[in-house]
């Protein structure tokens, strides 16, 4: 099975899963290496090198379970190459907890940013372009944890 950048993968029931507090857990990969892969984890919030035979790709049910199946999106729709995630709790019963995804992209048209924007307008609270150097760009996104 092939596994790469972007994938939201679940660590199978085994070692690792024990080792690591991960069983059943939805988590996607942000670096890949030969033999296995550096997943990103919101709860806890930290990364895990895995080997590959422990991963399998998240069902569709997993998938919707998770924020992270957003960023899997927009890595996507953005054409990146880099992932940072980093969840915050809510600060009160009022306030809404987030995710906030640094995204290293190259250059996007303004018809591609306003077409995400529309689409994801309930969720999104923020989003801020910056230069990243060599026609690169960043994109700094905060969105609601709706989902979970």
């Amino acid at each position: 099975m092939k596994i790469d950048f972007a994938d939201l993968v679940v660590c199978a029931d085994g070692e690792h899963a024990r080792a690591f507090g991960l069983a059943g857990r939805a988590g996607i990969v942000v670096e890949t290496r030969k033999s296995d892969a550096r997943v990103l984890y919101l709860d806890p919030d930290r990364s895990v090198w895995l080997p590959r035979p422990s991963l399998r790709l998240a069902s569709r049910d997993e998938r919707e379970r998770t924020p992270l199946a957003l960023a899997a999106d927009l890595i996507r729709e953005l054409s990146a190459h880099a992932l940072e995630a980093s969840a915050s709790a809510s600060a009160s019963a009022s306030s809404e907890a987030y995710l906030r995804l640094v995204i290293a992209h190259g250059s996007i048209t303004l018809d591609l940013l306003q077409a995400i924007r529309g689409r994801l307008k309930e969720r999104i609270r923020g989003w801020a372009l910056r230069p990243a150097g060599l026609h690169r760009m960043e994109s700094v996104i905060e969105i609601a944890r709706s989902r979970e």
